[in-house]
């Protein structure tokens, strides 16, 4: 039994992919998908609701407010907590259960993959993964918008940290849950997800900012950027 958790702001392009891939993904696995409108001023919830989602709107616009307001609704123990332009591949569901069901684990989380990256920066992406593997043996993380987690680790932990706009609130999420038990980083439970953040804003620009505020976190407790943009089709 699994929740999945999909914020979305203005995702009526992407989010019935998504939902459908979490619906081919958890097969007969008893599950509920709930749809965290965040705040939308299109078709993003209208769409997710046909597509047999739970739609829930959280108001005030936030990737924290709306993950937990899914969280805080999500009737099972085990919590995803998708991304509306991401697809989970067939052998998702397989590789996150086998993790987190490995003694002590309170959350687990996986690499992206950007298909729509050419062959050569889709291969640095790996190596950048592999590098994060490495530093996760150190200072635990997670990778935002694909990861599981138990729901009442997540409450002993205090939930989401709404103090934080974007960036670095999944390794804000990573360093307390890492009090409360083992945190995860599996290569094998990759996803696919939009590459709209680094086209527009550049690889080594959108990587460089998440690094540094991974860092930062964890040496100062808060994160390096301020604020962030959304990417959205015009």
């Amino acid at each position: 039994m699994i929740s999945f958790v999909v914020p979305a702001y203005n995702e009526e392009a992407l989010i019935a992919h998504c939902i459908r891939s979490i619906q081919r993904a958890a097969g007969n696995i008893r599950h509920e998908i709930i749809v965290v409108d965040n705040a939308s001023t299109d078709r993003t919830g209208e769409i997710a609701w046909a597509a047999s989602a739970k739609v829930v709107p959280e108001p005030t616009k936030g990737i924290t407010w709306a993950r937990q307001a899914g969280a805080d609704l999500a009737r099972y123990d085990l919590i995803a907590f998708i991304d509306a332009d991401s697809e989970l591949p067939a052998g998702w569901l397989d590789a996150a259960l086998s993790a987190i069901q490995q003694p002590g684990v309170v959350a687990v989380s996986g690499p992206i993959v950007y298909d729509e990256l050419s062959l050569a920066k889709r291969i640095i992406g790996f190596a950048f993964y592999c590098v994060a593997k490495a530093a996760h043996l150190i200072w635990p993380m997670l990778q935002g918008g694909n990861f599981l987690l138990r729901k009442e680790a997540l409450r002993r932990a205090g939930g989401f940290n709404t103090a934080i706009d974007f960036y670095g609130e999944d390794t804000d999420t990573a360093v307390r849950l890492s009090a409360i038990g083992k945190v995860k980083f599996d290569l094998g439970m990759w996803i696919y997800s939009s590459a709209r953040r680094m086209q527009e804003e550049g690889m080594a620009r959108t990587g460089g900012r998440y690094i540094i505020n991974y860092l930062w976190i964890w040496l100062f407790g808060r994160p390096w950027s301020a604020g962030h943009h959304d990417h959205r089709p015009h």
